[in-house]
């Protein structure tokens, strides 16, 4: 008689096993779908993080571009003048390994420390064969080039950041004198190592024959002068495009400073409305967590019931 009392249990149970099994397959293929939703959203999310990385790098050096060429029309007080210079130094950073901004920031410094514009880009290639070579970053090198030719003699100071950069001004000035170092040092603590001593050992370097000679076309094709030219040619390019539309970026960040304005003024009412809709989210996500407990609760009253009644009929 057990197995009479057995039998539809272990039917009710089978059949019970099987709803279970339907569901967890229900909730894996869900979880499947999900997945995928998940994946496709991550695809998403990553071209939007690309473009967004691009727009960025677009709109900075669409600003860069902006601030450097009036920088270089005030600098030269001549705006045709600042203009022609400012395109000379972009084309010769998208050339050479070296960065726009860096080459920009050290056209700034030799106009600020005195160098007159048409001498800039000849000065620039001088810099830029020694600091290609010597990894030395080309604007630190101008700043160094300025400050003897604004002292207009070599100090201490600036020999041994030159020396750190590894160009010691003092072997080349030694070669052509004959004095050896020791004794250019003792007349350089006198000021008598010139400026113009200094700017012809850089041009001895740079010159056919010289240590630095075609240095920053030697660097550029290297493989990661390649590349920091093609990155350096690519972030101009987004640059102009940008400078394109920038009248419209400019009329679009009037309107965000104009509203970021409005919610100063109005702090009390946006901060009200934000309180109100917040309140709002958490009574609709806390209904919906109470029906979700609801729906869960009911279930295992059910599953309780059918046991007891299991237990009853086998009585």
């Amino acid at each position: 008689k057990l197995r009479d009392k057995l039998s539809p249990a272990m039917i009710s149970a089978g059949k019970q096993s099987q709803k279970t099994f339907n569901t967890i397959n229900k909730g894996l293929n869900g979880m499947n779908s999900k997945i995928n939703s998940f994946a496709g959203s991550a695809k998403t999310l990553i071209a939007g993080a690309g473009f967004g990385l691009v727009a960025k790098t677009a709109l900075e050096s669409a600003m860069n571009i902006e601030k450097s060429r009036i920088a270089y029309q005030t600098l030269t007080k001549d705006t045709k003048i600042g203009n022609k210079l400012f395109e000379q130094l972009t084309k010769f950073a998208d050339i050479t390994p070296f960065k726009t901004e860096s080459v920009q920031k050290a056209g700034k410094i030799l106009l600020s420390f005195g160098t007159e514009a048409d001498k800039v880009q000849g000065q620039m290639k001088m810099l830029g064969d020694i600091a290609a070579i010597t990894d030395k970053p080309i604007n630190e090198m101008a700043l160094i080039f300025g400050k003897v030719q604004q002292n207009g003699r070599l100090m201490g100071d600036e020999l041994n950041q030159l020396i750190d950069g590894a160009f010691n001004p003092l072997a080349i000035i030694s070669d052509k004198t004959g004095k050896s170092q020791a004794e250019l040092r003792k007349e350089m603590e006198k000021g008598l190592i010139s400026f113009a001593m200094v700017e012809d050992a850089f041009k001895t370097a740079t010159s056919a024959g010289g240590q630095f000679y075609n240095g920053t076309q030697r660097i550029a094709d290297t493989m990661a002068g390649k590349w920091s030219t093609f990155m350096g040619s690519m972030t101009t390019e987004l640059g102009n495009l940008a400078n394109a539309y920038s009248e419209t970026i400019k009329k679009i960040l009037d309107k965000v400073i104009e509203f970021t304005k409005w919610i100063s003024a109005n702090r009390e009412t946006v901060i009200s409305w934000i309180t109100v809709i917040g309140k709002a989210t958490f009574a609709i996500l806390g209904f919906v967590a109470a029906v979700k407990i609801l729906a869960a609760t009911m279930s295992i009253i059910s599953t309780i019931q059918n046991f007891i009644k299991l237990l009853k009929s086998w009585q």
